[in-house]
This record gives structure tokens, sequence and C-alpha cells, in this order.
């Protein structure tokens, strides 16, 4: 019997903070929802396991809020998980295009994150999470372009303070598409 090496908690690498925790999410799915279960504490978090694959089942995870999230956004995501018909799995950005609806606009539509307290924000405003065994990236679904706006770091600052920088990121972006091609 081989044991597999895993990789300890470490801070996040794509999304760091000033203020809030230095945890990561790692590639072992148990350890993952773990941590989940240890921050949230509560009963309503539901966790269901969707196997993808049709000869090599790949196990995934679809993290929600009983309460909180409308299950119809639950049973279209179980539904396309179910439909997917990869036997090889690596990560979770091989699932992300089979669960966007437009495949052909610019905007994302699935946000992925290795930051367990945005998960769990994201879980909280009714969102459903995708974890992927061998993934230290979460999937959330559904997403809007404000939703990818939002930097962790609005969650640890005052309202005012984080409503001013999100609303500065939006004034960069209109001067950025609108603006600046009429310089050169």
């Amino acid at each position: 019997m081989t044991i597999a090496k895993q990789r300890t908690w470490s801070e996040p690498t794509t999304e760091k903070v000033v203020r809030g925790p230095k945890v990561a999410l790692i590639e072992n799915l148990e350890e993952n929802i773990g941590i989940l279960r240890q921050r949230a504490s509560d009963a309503n978090l539901t966790v269901e396991d969707v196997f993808i694959g049709e000869e090599r089942l790949h196990r995934t995870s679809i993290v929600f809020h009983k309460k909180q999230c409308q299950p119809h956004i639950v049973n279209q995501v179980r539904q396309k998980l179910q439909n997917i018909n990869l036997n090889n799995v690596q990560g979770s950005g091989m699932i992300e295009e089979f669960l966007e609806e437009a495949s052909y606009s610019p905007f994302p539509q699935v946000q992925n994150t290795e930051r367990p307290d945005r998960v769990l924000a994201a879980i909280d405003e009714g969102r459903v999470a995708i974890f992927v065994d061998g993934s230290p990236f979460a999937l959330l679904v559904p997403t809007t372009i404000d939703m990818i706006m939002k930097s962790p770091d609005d969650y640890y600052e005052r309202w005012l303070a984080g409503s001013l920088l999100r609303l500065l990121r939006y004034i960069s972006i209109f001067i950025t598409l609108f603006f600046l091609s009429h310089l050169y």
C-alpha cells in the first residue's frame, strides 16, 4: 500500500489579502470540505457527491446552503455535472466549460477561487460551490460581473472603504474600455 503525499495548508497564491485568513484550499477534497465545515459550523451546509465519467469515475462535490440556495440552481448544476463524459479529469478547469450557459460570451460565467472564506461568502449568498478531487480551486456558480469585481479584501474592510474601492474598479474599467482607445 502506497501513501500519496499531500500538500499542507498554505497561503493563497492567486488571491492574496492584507487582512483576513491566510489559508488556501488544497488538492484533497475531504480536507477542503472539512475546513468549510469547521469555519461554517452550520447544519444547513449541504455537501453532495457527484461522480463524473463513464469508465473512470472522478469524485466532485456540490456544496450549498440548504435554506439560501434555490433548488433549481442545485438541480441544474447536478444535471450538468452528471452529463460530463470525461474519463480523465485533472482539475476544476477541465469541467468549467461544461458549466457555462453561453459558450461564446466574453464574460466569465463560472468564478474560481482558492480561498475557503470566499467560498463560504458565496454559499451564504445562495450560490453553489463545486469541488473537484485533486484540484485546489473551487468553482462558484452562478456568477455575475459584480461578483467577479469583488476582491477578497472587500470582505475585511469597512463597508465604505470596500464600496469605494469597488466603485474605483468600475470607473477604471469604464475608462479603459471607452476612453483610452481614443488616445491612439
